[in-house]
């Protein structure tokens, strides 16, 4: 009949829906890793690789690191820059006008300044929008490990500093200097005593000393930033471990 067959489907549909709300809270309380990337993933699938098989599963933050791909252009101090740009170049046109050339050298100096503001403020605003997605997957799983590495390493430096996070923490070549730098302001040292950082000798993006100034724990090996290395991923495998354990 067709009232026996909806209430048939009805129930299938209800046993359907409670089986997957079971597996979703399930996942949910599974112990993660959390990875924050950087403009490439360098040592991280095989970190990846090796939490996986101690049956941790591995959640990639959504973030944005200009000038990296599309995510980041959701700026707003991107499109503060566009006019700068766009004033800078009229004043240019401008400048062999003779009764406008003061205010048009005026106009080209101020802009640069404004520029110089506007590249610190996309800075600041992707590394809040990183964060900001760290911060909601943090809240959504049980994280037991949070791993970092180059823009990625300087927002998980970001979380730590900002209390956000005071968990286990691994930064790999974070580039948390250059960042710092291009932001205008001074990086916070952290002197978590769960935290751990591997660092490259050769590598142009980490400044070795002034990086090692902002951390305790800090492991050096012979390698470039990618971290793909041998010795490298000895390190960050024997660093994870150590933090998990």
């Amino acid at each position: 009949e067709p009232g026996a067959y909806c209430s048939v489907l009805l129930a299938r549909v209800q046993a359907l829906t409670i089986k997957e709300s079971t597996i979703g809270s399930m996942g949910d309380d599974e112990l993660a890793v959390l990875i924050l990337s950087g403009w490439s993933d360098g040592p991280l699938p095989a970190l990846e690789h090796s939490l996986r098989q101690r049956g941790l599963r591995c959640v990639r933050v959504p973030l944005p690191m200009p000038p990296c791909g599309v995510y980041w252009c959701a700026n707003p101090f991107l499109l503060l820059l566009a006019g700068v740009v766009w004033l800078m170049i009229y004043a240019l046109n401008e400048v062999t006008l003779e009764p406008f050339v003061v205010f048009a050298i005026l106009i080209i100096a101020g802009a640069l300044v404004a520029a110089r503001l506007c590249v610190a403020g996309v800075v600041r605003f992707a590394e809040w929008h990183g964060a900001a997605n760290a911060k909601r997957l943090l809240a959504r799983h049980r994280v037991a490990l949070v791993v970092g590495f180059s823009w990625g390493g300087g927002i998980a430096h970001r979380l730590l500093a900002s209390r956000s996070w005071r968990g286990p923490t691994l930064l790999l070549a974070p580039t948390t200097i250059a960042m710092a730098r291009c932001a205008l302001r001074s990086p916070q040292r952290l002197d978590d005593a769960r935290l751990r950082v591997v660092l490259a000798s050769h590598d142009g993006f980490v400044p070795r000393p002034a990086t090692e100034s902002l951390y305790e724990a800090v492991a050096v090996v012979h390698d470039d930033h990618p971290l793909c290395g041998r010795a490298a991923r000895d390190a960050i495998v024997g660093a994870s471990a150590e933090l998990l354990s």
